[in-house]
């Protein structure tokens, strides 16, 4: 039995002009990238506290337009999960030949969660990483 990996079947795929695949897989992988990693580093709008989060959170962020997803004590450990997506991020970049890069979901995330005059230096230091 013939065995290749998916790697190499994309790769047939992008030999094939068979690109709408490829953007699909790259669609649900950030998708699955995103999912896991947004309530670690993204930071939420009160009208996401008041739809999703537990009363307590709602009670303690209700004076607030966005509740950063850590304090500055925490910025070694958000380091360390805003390096994880990145890792992620370059492996697909990296991996999967696709005409819309997994970098373009990465720019829309970031613009769309830290693009606020409510960010704090402390948070962007972490996702500003420099590697």
């Amino acid at each position: 039995m013939y065995r290749i990996s998916l790697f190499q079947f994309l790769v047939l795929l992008n030999d094939n002009d068979k690109h709408e695949l490829i953007l699909a897989v790259v669609g649900q992988l950030w998708t699955s990238i995103r999912d896991l990693y947004s309530p670690w580093i993204l930071p939420y709008t009160q009208q996401h506290v008041n739809s999703n989060c537990a009363a307590w959170i709602q009670h303690a962020s209700s004076d607030r337009t966005l509740l950063l997803p850590w304090i500055a004590a925490d910025s070694g450990l958000a380091s360390l999960m805003a390096s994880s997506i990145m890792h992620c991020i370059n492996f697909i970049h990296e991996t999967i030949p696709a005409k819309q890069s997994i970098l373009s979901h990465m720019l829309t995330f970031y613009l769309h969660g830290f693009c606020h005059t409510a960010i704090k230096p402390h948070i962007l230091q972490v996702i500003l990483i420099k590697e």
